[in-house]
């Protein structure tokens, strides 16, 4: 199995789906994650990054 973080400008973390959707809800408004710094992070193991 494998699990994922994934980061928004360094602060906000979002769900995988709205990954897949290049669009998150950060602080109540919808963003378009291409124009935004996005960390994709690959993980074995359920904790820790």
């Amino acid at each position: 199995m494998q699990y994922y973080n994934i980061f928004v400008d360094d602060k906000y973390e979002i769900t995988y789906s709205e990954y897949s959707n290049k669009r998150a809800e950060i602080n109540d408004e919808i963003i378009n994650l291409n124009d935004h710094k996005v960390e994709f992070i690959k993980r074995e193991e359920e904790e820790g990054f």
